[in-house]
């Protein structure tokens, strides 16, 4: 029986290989094609090329796009300005809430 098992374990490595080391790759190939996707989409840019992936270009594109969606003030009704950033979180979520209760109040 021990010969036997012997035997099919070598005849496993030289017909397949290391499956383990086949597993990693193909979780890695997997890996990568989402990762790819995910800056992809983060970059918004429908040129994205295979020459383009994992650039500091790339990389850059899409630094500077959060950059430039990024909120950093909004105005008051009163033409004064709301700077920084955790005033502008309070001031948006206070709209937010605000509109929902008025949302709610007009359904009723």
């Amino acid at each position: 029986m021990k010969n036997t098992k012997v035997a099919l374990s070598k005849w496993s490595r030289e017909k397949f290989g290391d499956i383990f080391n086949h597993l990693k790759i193909r979780e890695d190939i997997v890996r990568l094609h989402y990762e790819e996707k995910y800056w992809k989409q983060k970059a918004g840019i429908p040129w994205f090329s295979e020459g383009d992936r994992n650039t500091k270009f790339f990389h850059n594109l899409v630094n500077g796009r959060r950059k430039r969606l990024l909120i950093n003030r909004i105005g008051k009704n009163n033409g004064k300005w709301v700077v920084g950033q955790e005033e502008v979180q309070l001031k948006l979520s206070n709209f937010i809430i605000i509109s929902s209760i008025l949302i709610l109040i007009m359904r009723s």
